[in-house]
């Protein structure tokens, strides 16, 4: 009896599956695509980063085609990675000029930063130096790839990514899921410490992250932490060694002195599982999980934050939001929020800046940090 409804079953399984493919063959409706393939596009991948992240996307099987946009050094990447015997094929478009062709049949755009910063440079220099070329790499994607998922990598990303959403709502192309922001080196870098520090293997290791995504303002939720929680003592001191503090002085100065250290390598792994997850979604597995920098409704004086979420085939499907936070976590977010109104306060007196086309007066935020340097200087005249 029991052999005999087995082979109903699987008589019935397969009538079933028969008559979904003759649906899919016989299916005539527009909507009707195939996620069998993802398309990366690299929108600056003669940096550092992008070299680093386009030899592990060559090697990445969920991803069809390479697209590497930069100067003339993307020919040659694209040469060296030819080496490399994969299924995914790279296109290299050099100059300024192949934007259109970069990115009018990529699925997934990474807007990558030019890098070349030195690790004194402030926080506005690197905005008045990266947001000219990012706000124009968001008006060529209202053109040429209206909807495709975007990934900003500019540093700072909480600055970026506001000035990249709001290019996009003076369109009608705009989709909070479609833009993302990508937190940085924090992840692999935390797995790898918090592993360590309970002898895990990394691989293991996943730590819930909420807050910005900069090195000042993220926040490891260690308490959530799998397969095992992290303690009070550990948390500081893996914090505190994370943002380049001693564990002796942190939570009390919780900001570093410099916060745009990069850690490549780390960074190039991070940002490939951030696409492969992305990719994962494009595919429709429903398991395609990711932490990203996104436009949420948790916190009313933010409009962006780092949080768990599910991607899909058209971006974020899914945000998981705040997860449960000790009283360290909490005052740690409450900081965080704070320095993230801050950010996005200067994404948007940044876009006014451009927008009104007026180069002969410096954006506010430019303008409070040049007399603050100036009061600096005369202190240390006067002492």
């Amino acid at each position: 009896m029991m052999l005999t409804r087995t082979i109903v079953r699987r008589c019935c399984c397969l009538s079933v599956l028969e008559n979904v493919e003759k649906a899919k063959k016989g299916c005539t409706c527009k909507d009707h695509k195939d996620t069998t393939y993802c398309n990366v596009a690299l929108i600056g991948a003669d940096s550092r980063l992008g070299e680093l992240t386009a030899f592990l996307l060559k090697q990445n099987p969920l991803i069809t085609m390479l697209h590497l946009q930069g100067g003339a050094g993307v020919v040659g990447l694209r040469e060296d990675l030819a080496h490399i015997d994969t299924s995914c094929r790279v296109v290299a478009h050099s100059g300024i000029d192949n934007y259109r062709n970069a990115m009018k049949t990529a699925n997934v755009i990474v807007l990558l930063g030019m890098g070349g910063f030195s690790s004194r440079t402030s926080i506005g220099d690197r905005v008045m130096a990266e947001g000219n070329r990012i706000c124009k790499l968001a008006e060529k994607c209202t053109k040429y790839a209206r909807k495709a998922i975007i990934v900003v990598c500019a540093t700072p990303v909480s600055v970026m990514l506001p000035l990249v959403v709001d290019m996009f709502r003076r369109t009608h192309w705009y989709h909070p899921g479609r833009i993302v922001g990508f937190t940085g080196p924090v992840s692999v870098v935390l797995n790898t410490e918090i592993g360590r520090y309970q002898c895990f293997d990394p691989n293991i290791v996943d730590i819930p992250m909420i807050g910005g995504p900069d090195l000042e303002s993220i926040v490891p939720v260690f308490s959530q932490a799998s397969p095992c929680p992290v303690d009070r003592e550990g948390s500081i001191e893996v914090t505190a060694r994370l943002r380049g503090i001693e564990p002796s002085d942190f939570p009390k100065r919780a900001q570093p002195v410099n916060s745009f250290v990069r850690i490549l390598y780390p960074e190039a792994v991070a940002l490939n599982r951030l696409i492969s997850a992305i990719a994962y979604g494009i595919h429709g597995d429903e398991l395609a999980i990711g932490y990203a920098h996104v436009r949420t409704n948790i916190i009313q004086d933010c409009r962006f934050m780092v949080c768990r979420v599910r991607f899909g085939s058209h971006g974020v499907v899914h945000n998981y939001g705040i997860p449960e936070v000790n009283n360290f976590e909490q005052d740690l977010l409450e900081r965080s929020l704070a320095l993230l109104y801050y950010k996005e306060q200067m994404a948007r007196e940044y876009l006014d800046y451009y927008l009104s086309k007026r180069r002969d007066i410096l954006p506010p935020f430019k303008q409070r940090e040049v007399e603050a340097y100036h009061e600096k200087r005369k202190s240390m005249m006067r002492g």
